[in-house]
């Protein structure tokens, strides 16, 4: 890789000014969860990502007072339960920061191209991580 490069790929990252509040990565796997399955009691959304009662609690009220998540009581046969919802917001900042991401890849992946033309091989893996909701 040039040297370049590196600057050419932090300059993108920049300039598309990623929310880094949401590129926390259990706040990112939370929201994705919700995005993709949709509403999830707290005990599933626990239960899915590995992580204590303490941290899924500290990182959903987080999101929930940035309004991009919302948590009220059900009841259920099996007890109450706290149902998550993502709101309109937390899938338009969601849908944004994968659209930003998806760009920063793409222009990754062209630099790769271009390497990998240079080098005369297609040793670097090129593609991107973030799908398009259907």
């Amino acid at each position: 890789m040039s040297e370049a490069q590196p600057h050419r790929i932090l300059a993108i990252i920049r300039r598309y000014r990623l929310d880094s509040f949401l590129m926390n990565s259990k706040r990112f796997m939370i929201v994705t969860i919700l995005y993709a399955l949709g509403p999830q009691t707290m005990g599933e959304l626990r239960s899915m990502l590995g992580l204590t009662w303490g941290d899924i609690d500290s990182k959903l009220r987080s999101l929930e007072e940035r309004g991009y998540v919302r948590m009220r009581k059900i009841f259920t046969l099996a007890g109450p339960r706290t149902l998550i919802e993502l709101t309109e917001r937390g899938a338009r900042e969601y849908e944004e920061l994968c659209e930003k991401l998806r760009s920063i890849l793409e222009s990754a992946d062209d630099g790769r191209e271009r390497l990998n033309s240079i080098r005369g091989s297609s040793t670097v893996p090129t593609g991107s991580g973030c799908r398009q909701r259907e």
